[in-house]
């Protein structure tokens, strides 16, 4: 969606659905309860969620209709001239998102299958092809577009209600939701304010760029994020991934020390790769990717591919959000937050976009070493020198081979593309040949 957004949409209007987009984030985390991280731990470890499940939901969509009008007036403000019903469709793709991660998050965490892995993915397709359609034929009726998703959004809601019913026999009552939040009411303030803070740290830019600089100056910098963004889904795809894993792993230190060498071998690969390619091949990259009005951003871009690049490497601090109550997490978000706030009031007022970037830049990089602090305290790997070592240096010789030979952009790609499947394949190999060689000393 991003992409067509970038290819169609001027600097200022694409700003203004930025706008609409974080906006629509706080107010989704407000409804959030700290749900989106618990369920994924209790479901893992077979607490019995599902009884209260059904309560949960009912919850979450009777929240929905109070958070929906505060986001038609609070986006009234910040739109000037925008509809209510161009507020309402942003609200309803925006707060409908939610609820389905809620019970696709319970899902992928308690049935360990692939099942709901297959449902989401048709889903995705389905929206891509939407993305597709609309780009080729209305491709400047925003609204219509997000007209489509919202609604397939709430045919995706409906099959996986369909799904919690068939799988648990959940019903829609509140009371066992109600004690089921009591007894975990100390990890959901911790895990509540913990999504406030991480969403804070990525959003309070746009709001600050917008404030300062208009919509135009929002969306020349939302639109390089998110284009980088989008290329280092793998790493939060990765992420998201072995969450129920760390959930179940929890006091298993061993256990605990191969999911994070596994996630720091291939996150290390993918974020290097797709860093070393965008500062090489940045100008066309913004051809590409980004539409002929965003083509003076190659320096921002280079500089936020930088900056996105620290923020997608290893070490994966946000594994420890696992935890029944994270609160040294909360806290290194909270300093990280704190830190990116004043960097921007600083910077933004001078420098514009590029003040952003580089308080986003810096920001990440004091997440990073609260990371590493916070594994090495519980004695887990930070990262993985080899693994680290290895890909900068076939980097280093794919960028000198690429600067020397003056390769094509595509030929220069193409081998940028090989060289991290072959490093990827040999990294996985590796990760798993480390599994077997632990469950067999367990067996022994």
């Amino acid at each position: 969606m991003f992409f067509c957004f970038g290819l169609v949409l001027s600097p200022d209007i694409y700003g203004m659905v930025a706008m609409l987009m974080a906006l629509g984030a706080f107010l989704v985390q407000a409804t959030d309860l700290g749900m989106s991280y618990l369920l994924v731990q209790e479901s893992a470890r077979e607490s019995g969620l599902h009884h209260a499940m059904g309560g949960i939901v009912l919850l979450r969509l009777l929240l929905i209709v109070p958070m929906l009008g505060a986001y038609v007036l609070s986006a009234h403000l910040v739109g000037g001239t925008m509809s209510t019903w161009t507020g309402v469709v942003f609200g309803v793709y925006l707060l409908g998102t939610q609820v389905t991660q809620d019970i696709f998050s319970f899902l992928r965490g308690a049935r360990r299958t692939n099942t709901e892995g297959m449902v989401g993915s048709a889903f995705h397709v389905l929206e891509i092809a939407t993305v597709g359609g609309w780009y080729l034929w209305t491709r400047h009726d925003v609204v219509l577009l997000m007209e489509g998703l919202a609604l397939l959004r709430f045919a995706f809601l409906l099959l996986l209600l369909g799904l919690l019913v068939r799988w648990y026999r959940v019903r829609p009552t509140l009371r066992p939701a109600i004690v089921f939040l009591r007894s975990k009411r100390g990890s959901v303030v911790v895990l509540g304010l913990l999504g406030f803070a991480l969403l804070a740290h990525s959003q309070i830019d746009v709001f600050l760029l917008r404030w300062f600089h208009g919509a135009a100056e929002v969306g020349r910098y939302w639109a390089c994020y998110r284009v980088l963004m989008i290329l280092h889904m793998p790493t939060l795809i990765l992420i998201n991934a072995v969450f129920p894993r760390v959930a179940a792993a929890l006091g298993d230190q061993d256990r605990m020390r191969q999911i994070c060498d596994g996630q720091h071998r291939l996150g290390t690969i993918w974020s290097l790769s797709v860093t070393a390619g965008c500062l090489l091949h940045a100008q066309a990259a913004v051809q590409v990717l980004l539409g002929p009005q965003f083509q003076d951003v190659t320096p921002l871009f280079s500089l936020l591919a930088v900056a996105l690049g620290v923020a997608n490497l290893p070490p994966f601090g946000l594994l420890l959000a696992m935890e029944p109550r994270p609160t040294s997490l909360l806290t290194s978000g909270l300093v990280a937050v704190a830190f990116n706030t004043c960097l921007n009031l600083l910077l933004i007022p001078r420098l514009g976009p590029r003040g952003a970037a580089w308080a986003t830049l810096g920001s990440y990089l004091l997440l990073k070493v609260c990371f590493i602090l916070l594994l090495r305290a519980r004695q887990l790997p930070p990262f993985h020198l080899r693994s680290l070592f290895v890909t900068a240096l076939s980097l280093g010789l794919w960028w000198g081979v690429s600067t020397w030979a003056r390769l094509h952009t595509v030929i220069s790609l193409s081998l940028l593309g090989l060289v991290m499947a072959l490093l990827l394949g040999l990294n996985y190999r590796g990760a798993h040949a480390q599994i077997e060689r632990c469950a067999d000393d367990r067996a022994s």
